[in-house]
């Protein structure tokens, strides 16, 4: 059934909960691996945009820019339009033979060994907190032999990784590093990025699409809380969008993100344990950000900050780093300090702030009642983490295939031997998906 409102005489698009529920791959975009390829749902970014255009194309040859910005906030987009603004102004090949976007983990050996031709800019990805740092430094030293030939503007693109002296510090250029900085994700700029998405969707223009309704205010701040440093993005808005978006209801009523439908998701998903004392400070970190006045900027917090406000009555100040830590990897707190080298491992370094998951769980799901859990369990969903992590690296360096990614991914998370139950017969497919779900919930 399709429904419409009419607006100033103008017949818009209202989205239903049924429409809302098939149309998740559209939701998503490229907010799973980046939207570097989905150009067409850029929006915003106007000076950032006009500024790297310009420091591409006026910078001396050997010139470093430094694109430093947390995973997913849009850099692999802003880089594809800025290569597409330059392109197409001109004579192309006359004016910018070459500018080249590259992977450090694919194609920057061949620039090292002038494989392809000498290009106008070269822009390097991928440095980021997902590759060990011995292979962040190794790139980079790459980068460094690239700099000092002095043939092209070189742009770096990366998370918070490329703010660590010990990497950015391996560039020895005679010209001064440039920092471009994106403007942060606003609410205004996640409704204008979700119409686009769904107008793709619908096969309607942009002014064909009803939003009155299908963001519920109240939810949207805290879906894009207002943080110091900016801590939510596209990426992760569009990931938990297209999660509530999978249990809407099949009906033909109008669809509305709101927080009762993100509680229906957190509902069907299995709800985290923590021991006595983590529950305590997730318990009083949920009180935190319901106390906060969302209109000011909640600042990110060091271990101290965090004993002071707490108190030690409950944890003690040796206990608390490492109660914090493992909150960063289990997705409540989010690290937003520089990544450092630690057993060839990339740190959780303080500061913190709640995850954009935990604001909305503090708002819209309450947290349960304590059952405890022990240290063991909190240990291995760490370590499982940790291990995905890893295999992931390995694929996005080629060194395994998708398949065999896919083979020791289900070995890690225990997948094989459920899937092994269901071609026994042992299980039907419906409590095969639903194991498979509750695993995934658990451990992804």
């Amino acid at each position: 059934m399709t429904r419409e409102r009419k607006e100033f005489g103008l017949q818009k698009k209202v989205i239903t909960s049924r429409e809302l529920h098939d149309s998740t791959s559209f939701i998503r975009g490229g907010a799973e691996h980046g939207v570097g390829q989905d150009v067409k749902f850029f929006v915003g970014q106007e000076e950032p945009r006009r500024r790297l255009a310009e420091l591409v194309t006026g910078s001396l040859p050997g010139t470093v820019i430094v694109i430093s910005e947390p995973l997913g906030a849009g850099k692999s987009s802003l880089i594809s339009v800025v290569r597409g603004d330059l392109s197409q102004k001109g004579n192309p090949d006359k004016d910018y033979p070459r500018i080249s976007i590259v992977g450090f983990k694919r194609k920057l050996e061949k620039l090292r060994a002038n494989d392809i031709a000498k290009p106008k800019a070269i822009l390097v990805e991928e440095f980021d907190i997902k590759s060990s740092f011995t292979a962040l430094q190794g790139a980079m030293k790459l980068v460094n032999e690239i700099v000092s030939r002095k043939e092209s503007v070189v742009v770096l693109s990366g998370d918070y990784s490329l703010r660590n002296p010990a990497l950015i510090g391996l560039i020895n250029s005679s010209e001064e590093l440039l920092d471009m900085q994106m403007d942060p994700l606003n609410i205004e700029m996640f409704r204008k990025a979700l119409k686009l998405r769904l107008c793709e969707a619908f096969g309607k223009k942009v002014g064909e699409i009803d939003m009155n309704g299908l963001l519920d205010k109240e939810f949207l701040k805290y879906l894009a809380p207002n943080t110091n440093p900016p801590m939510s993005t596209f990426r992760s808005s569009f990931a938990i969008l297209t999660s509530m978006a999978s249990v809407e209801a099949l009906q033909d009523s109008p669809a509305q993100f709101s927080g009762e439908l993100y509680r229906r998701l957190k509902d069907k998903r299995e709800k985290r344990k923590f021991d006595g004392k983590t529950w305590h400070f997730v318990s009083w970190l949920h009180s935190y950000i319901k106390k906060h006045d969302p209109s000011v900027p909640m600042d990110a917090l060091n271990v101290s900050d965090f004993t002071r406000l707490y108190g030690l009555d409950e944890i003690s100040k040796e206990e608390f780093p490492k109660i914090l830590v493992n909150l960063v990897r289990v997705g409540i707190l989010k690290s937003v300090g520089i990544p450092y080298m630690q057993d060839e491992k990339n740190g959780t370094p303080e500061p913190y702030l709640p995850s954009q998951e935990t604001f909305l769980d503090a708002i819209f799901d309450p947290l349960p009642k304590n059952t405890p859990v022990e240290q063991e369990e909190i240990d291995e969903i760490a370590d499982k983490k940790e291990q995905l992590g890893k295999l992931g690296g390995l694929l996005g360096l080629k060194l395994i295939t998708k398949a065999m990614f896919d083979q020791k991914r289900n070995e890690i998370l225990g997948l094989d031997r459920i899937i092994e139950d269901y071609m026994e017969g042992k299980i039907d497919l419906f409590e095969l998906q639903v194991r498979k779900k509750e695993i995934e919930n658990k451990y992804l």
